[in-house]
């Protein structure tokens, strides 16, 4: 999955998310008279969540990139090696 489908996919999901984000939801009769809707901050933890866990992936994927490139870069900077340089034999098998 390229990273402008996955981009596009965690907006149809954020957008998903707020719609049920703005329903009305019932008082969490726990609290003395205060009003916390009780689905709401169990949803608001779970998305707070969710997002800690996709900004990581996000860096984790960033680096993977940025040592994919140094590495890359490495490889095409080394001189060519003959075969005996290597330690291969020049036999076929």
């Amino acid at each position: 999955m390229n990273e402008a489908v996955l981009r596009e996919k965690m907006l149809e999901l954020t957008e998903a998310i707020s719609v049920y984000g703005d329903a009305d939801t019932k008082v969490d009769s726990s609290t003395d008279g205060a009003y916390v809707p009780e689905s709401s901050t169990k949803i608001d933890d779970v998305i707070d969540q969710l997002r800690l866990q996709i900004k990581y992936l996000m860096f984790d994927l960033e680096a993977s990139r940025r040592e994919n490139r140094y590495l890359r870069q490495m490889l095409e900077m080394r001189p060519p090696q003959s075969r005996k340089d290597r330690g291969e034999d020049d036999k076929s098998w």
